[in-house]
């Protein structure tokens, strides 16, 4: 299984995004109002994978993350 590495400070903490779905209550025209929050509502629509096309970035100092095999 592959991992990530940082190739400048060598940290094992990224960021990275993930795409999840949420419930809004939106105005007349579908604006934006307030996020609704209930139970179980929300879902990751795209889970980051590494080696999918996804930027892994380190937390420590921003450097993009390098896979190892």
């Amino acid at each position: 299984m592959s991992k990530l590495i940082c190739p400048k400070c060598g940290n094992n903490r990224f960021a990275v995004t993930a795409h999840v779905t949420e419930t809004w209550e939106v105005d007349e025209h579908g604006d934006f109002v307030d996020r609704v929050v209930r139970d179980g509502d929300e879902a990751v629509v795209h889970r980051p994978s590494i080696g999918g096309g996804d930027f892994f970035t380190c937390r420590e100092c921003d450097t993009e993350a390098t896979i190892v095999p």
